[in-house]
Parts: C-alpha cells; structure tokens; sequence
C-alpha cells in the first residue's frame, strides 16, 4: 500500500499538454549535501526527491546530481518561500531546505494553442521561425554564441541534438552508460541558460537515428552500447527492447527534466530525429518503434511538471505520433515550397516541419535564399503551426544569410496575421503566358495520384513524389502518371533530373498511348545536365510518363511550354489585412498587373511592396473594392511580398 501511494505522490498528469494561461515564478535552483549511496545518476539507486511546501500548493520535484552536489530546480505557479523535504527513493533523508520564488517566469512555457498553433502560457501565439543548430560546426560561432544571438536576426526556434561527436550525448561512455559525461550535462545547461538568454525556444533531440542504424549515418560500430565495444547490445534493434537499454534511456529523459525542464527556453522534447533510419524498421518492426514511443511519451509526460511539450521526428507513416504532441516531418525537395503547398495538414494537432532543404545546391546561395523564403511564407499561407525550419545551419553563417530571417521575421510581426485566424487567398493575376515549371516535392513515398488536369491541377503535381520509380517497386508506383493539357502549337516539352539510383532507369513519355521519347540511365550512371526532350501536338494532349527501368529516376522538373503564367501569386489573409508573395519568372519582364480574390473588406488599405532579394520597402494607400485591388499593379521585383493593411 505504501509503494502504490508514493507512484501516486510522485507522477504527475499523462495528458498531452494543452493551454494553461497562468503565470509561473522562478526558477531558483537549490544546492544540497546528501550522502552518496552507488551511482548518483541511476535512480534505481537514487531517486531523489523534493517535496516543496508552499504558499499555496504542494510541489514535486525531481532533484539532479551534479560537480558533486545534489541541486534540485523549482518554477511554480506562486510566488513566495517553499520548504522542501528530500526524500530518496520513497524515504525521508531528514534533509529540508528552502526556496524563494520572487521573479516572474516571462510568458511561460509552450503549449499546443490548437490544431493549428501554439501559444505561449501567458496566451501570447508561438510561430516557430528559424533554422537547425544540431551540433557545433567549425564554420560557424559557438554554439551558445549563435542561441544568444539568434534573435539579432529575427529567429525565435532551433532543435538541437544530443549527439556524442560535440560532446552533447552523456551516456557515451565505454564503462557504465548510467555513469553519465558531467561534461556533457554540463554543456548542456550553458546551451539552455544561453537558449534563455537570447529568448529562444529549442526542440531537445534526446536520440537520433545513426547509434542505433547499421545502414544510415551508421554510428553503431563505435557505440559503447555495443557488445563489440563493451557494451551489451547485440544489435542496433535491441534498443528498443533490452531492459538495460530502457533503464539509461529513462534515466536520461529523466536527468534532463529534472536539470533543464524548469527552463521555459525547451520548446518541447524531440524523442527521436528520423526514426524511420533504425535498423527495427528495415526488419518490418514498425510496430515496435511505435510502442517504444508511447511508452517514452507516457514516462517523460510523468515526471515533468511543466508539461513541456513531447514530439518526434520524420516519417508521418510510421506509427510514432499517436502520443505526440505535435507532428514534425522533414522534406528535402528539389524546390521547398510545393513541398509545403502540397501538404495534407491532419485535424487533431499542429503540424510543421522541423527540417528542410533543398536536394542539391547546384543553384549556390540563391537556391539557399529561396529555401529559406520558401520554408517560411509557404508554410504560413497553408496554416503550418510553424516555418518549414531550415537545416543547413553551416551555410547561414559563412553565406550571411541571417539577414533572410531578419526581414521575413520582420514581414511576419508586420502583418500581425500570427495568433489569428487567416484564410489562404484564391488570387488571380493578369500575368503573361510562360512556361510551367513543374517541380515534384515528395519525397520516398508511394504514389497516390496519377491523373492531372493542367494547369488547374499543376498545385496536386507539387505534392507528387520525385522519385519515379521503375520496375523494382511496383508497389511505390502502380501505373503511369497521365497529365492532361491543351497546347496551343507544336512545342517541346522538357524534363531534366536531380538524381539516378545506382541501379539505372528509364524515363519515357507516350502521347495517347504511343512512346514518343524515351531517356535511359546505366548502372551508376549521373544525370549530368541531361534531359528527355518530349514533342508536343498543338491540341488536345494525354502526356504519359512512366518508367521501365529497373529502378528510380528522381525528377527534378517538367517544363511545358506556353502552359503557365509569366508570375504566381500566393498568400493568406483576413477580412483587414493580407500578406501575399509574388514571383515572377526571371525570363519575363516586369508588367502590370490586377489582383482579384482577395478576402479584404472594402476601403482603403497601407500596401508595403517589400522586395526579397535588395530588402527593401516601399509604401503606398490603395483601394480594394469587391476582393480586387483597384486599378493595376507593376511590380519591379523578382521576389516580394505584398503587405495590405486596411487603414
């Protein structure tokens, strides 16, 4: 009776973490002597425990070892002076000691606002921007450097890893894993303290994917885990599965809640970075990273009494995210943004994606510069609960490209859009006729949309996969994929690749059925610049690719001449304000133009034209009447937003 009421006393509520609008003080941190009983790290051998008595409440908390003392952090709900009682495991130690809350915990900590959002405790809305910081790189400043200085330059989020080659992964030790790295833990607190400082908030990615692959970013061969190396690990797989395995997998989630959780700057707990590369998952053992995630999910939700948020990370088809809080998918595209246009958004939790990219860097820093643009306006216009987060942290700092996130974090604050509800805009432009570049932005994935009406339909194409497979996976490509169109004279279309497997494969393009061109790529072969040129009727056309070859091609894009318009316009907005990004093709020139479809009341409206590439601003009073901008529009820029702001 007496064990089953201190489980009781000592596990906080499993629910996912919700809104809570109330204030927090603290936190202050309290150093303690408690005579050593084993290994102060393992909490089967010490579990040490505070309860605080205060001015109000009664409050639990998980105290830490650390540079030889025992330390325990309290942030609570009221302020004043706590008394605190140690107990371990279950026992009093006869010690007490004491707290002061004075100061207030700005804003809280983050909370799912919805399926759509998040929001802070003191209700203020959360729209993560900013880029990946996993490990420190030699091209770029310290790592605590950059988290102090990350908002400089407009970035409110990162995600960062405990890996063991920055010194970042305490259970990397060739002796007992639960003797943890003081190093590491304490490399950690200087990250969050500078997190804090900065006002950032950083996703803690408590495991990856290479210690526990032998096929992808394969660290296993020096994991200390590893039988092989001393450890006691017979395979990658047994992680997720040997006692032992668990034990230092909890007494890490639970060290790092007790060290680091009071702090408001850990936006969430990322319990895993890619899973979908562990070897279980190449053994048809989905089911079993799935329940290895639940059961993560319910022990860290029960220690921590802030209810810090819980996600992981990438492949939305594994089941991973049933105990989620929120989704966080990775994309690496050719283009980011029909990625992100293309995306089914669920209904039960925020979704935004924690890394992209594009696939190659063939267009140098500009296609770095569209990445960035792309991850941010075009997950906002589809309603992500975040940027599209960019993952090649060594370029931003040797190719100066923080001043992209500074204007568009400009841009965002604003338009005043973030934290309230937005419509995405059905716009119209009067543009010239031009070539419709189709980049397909899935990744590998199943195929599941064959027919395309063009170009009503060129948005669906965004979401198609790149990789055209062959005849190795039916099971990723059933038919061939038929787009349909109407060419107004002869013309050739063209279609050039990002990538070939090592295996070889075809492309070939019929024409109502009979093959009229056809590429083919040897073992190993490179694609090299090259393209399948495709000739095209004037008239009514049924374009059918498909590949014969005995494995993938990955399309980079599909060029059909006269079938697109010379700019796009995308964006979304309310019924007093729209923000709204135009593109034009770098081969045409600038033209006037009307915007029709806009969801913005009558009246007159402050329109800030902000050029992307010189950022700069330029503004001016227009009027909307019946969802047009009134009169004609010319826009010298290649890549701009329109901000409309009704006056």
């Amino acid at each position: 009776m007496l064990t089953s009421f201190l489980i009781a006393l000592f596990t906080f509520p499993s629910e996912p973490s919700q809104t809570t609008g109330n204030a927090w003080f603290g936190p202050s941190t309290v150093v303690f002597d408690l005579p050593s009983r084993g290994n102060p790290f393992d909490p089967a051998q010490n579990d040490v425990v505070v309860v605080f008595r205060g001015p109000k409440s009664e409050e639990k908390r998980l105290a830490f070892y650390s540079q030889g003392k025992w330390h325990v952090t309290l942030a609570a709900k009221q302020k004043g002076i706590y008394v605190g009682r140690v107990l371990r495991n279950g026992q009093a130690t006869g010690v007490e000691l004491k707290a002061v809350l004075r100061q207030p915990l700005k804003q809280g900590f983050v909370r799912v606002g919805g399926p759509r959002g998040f929001r802070l405790d003191d209700g203020t809305p959360y729209w993560p921007v900013g880029f990946n910081m996993a490990w420190q790189s030699e091209n770029c400043p310290d790592l605590a450097t950059a988290l102090r200085d990350m908002p400089k330059i407009g970035v409110n989020w990162t995600r960062i890893w405990a890996n063991h080659w920055d010194g970042k992964n305490p259970f990397w030790v060739k002796s007992d894993p639960l003797q943890f790295d003081e190093k590491a833990l304490n490399r950690w607190q200087g990250l969050v303290e500078a997190a804090e400082s900065g006002g950032v908030k950083f996703q803690m990615v408590m495991f990856h994917h290479g210690p526990w692959s032998t096929r992808v970013n394969s660290n296993w061969a020096e994991n200390p885990l590893n039988k092989a190396n001393g450890g006691f690990l017979e395979k990658p797989t047994d992680f997720f599965t040997d006692p032992r395995a668990r034990q230092v997998q909890k007494a890490w989630l639970r060290y790092a809640v007790a060290r680091y959780g009071a702090s408001p700057a850990v936006m969430s707990w990322e319990l895993f970075n890619e899973v979908e590369w562990v070897d279980p998952n190449y053994e048809e053992k989905q089911a079993l990273v799935g329940e290895w995630h639940a059961e993560m999910a319910a022990y860290v939700r029960s220690i921590d009494p802030y209810k810090h948020l819980v996600t992981t990370s990438s492949d939305m088809k594994l089941p991973i995210y049933a105990k989620m809080d929120y989704y966080q998918p990775h994309g690496y595209p050719n283009r980011v943004q029909p990625m992100l246009l293309a995306a089914k958004l669920p209904k039960d939790k925020p979704l935004f994606y924690g890394e992209v990219g594009p696939s190659n860097f063939q267009g140098g820093v500009p296609l770095m510069r569209l990445a960035i643009r792309d991850g941010v306006f075009s997950a906002l216009f589809k309603g992500h609960a975040g940027a599209g987060q960019y993952w090649f942290w060594d370029n931003v700092y040797p190719n100066k490209l923080g001043d992209e996130f500074a204007f568009a974090s400009s841009l965002l604050k604003d338009s005043g859009l973030l934290g309230i509800q937005s419509t995405e805009q059905n716009l119209t432009i009067d543009a010239p006729a031009a070539d419709l570049k189709i980049q397909p932005a899935g990744g590998w994935e199943p195929f599941h949309q064959y027919e395309f009406k063009l170009p009503s339909q060129e948005a669906q194409l965004g979401g198609l996969s790149a990789y055209f497979q062959g005849t190795s996976k039916p099971e990723m490509r059933a038919k061939p994929v038929r787009l349909t169109f109407a060419s107004k004279s002869p013309v050739t279309a063209k279609i050039s690749f990002a990538g070939v497997s090592s295996g070889g494969g075809n492309l070939l393009a019929r024409i109502d059925g009979k093959e009229v061109a056809r590429i083919t790529f040897a073992s190993n072969e490179k694609p090299d610049g090259k393209t399948l040129d495709i000739p095209l009727p004037a008239g009514s056309v049924v374009l059918e690719l498909d590949n014969d070859g005995p494995d993938w091609v990955q399309i980079k894009e599909i060029v059909l001449p006269g079938l697109g318009q010379a700019a796009s316009l995308i964006g979304t907005g309310s019924q007093d304000r729209a923000l709204l990004r135009f593109q034009r093709d770098p081969s045409a020139a600038a033209f006037e133009t009307s915007i029709r479809g806009l969801t913005l009341r009558d009246g007159t409206y402050t329109l800030t034209l902000a050029d992307l590439d010189k950022k700069t601003k330029i503004t001016r009073n227009v009027q909307v009447r019946k969802g047009t901008l009134t009169g004609t529009l010319k826009v010298e820029a290649l890549d701009a937003i329109l901000l409309l702001k009704k006056r």
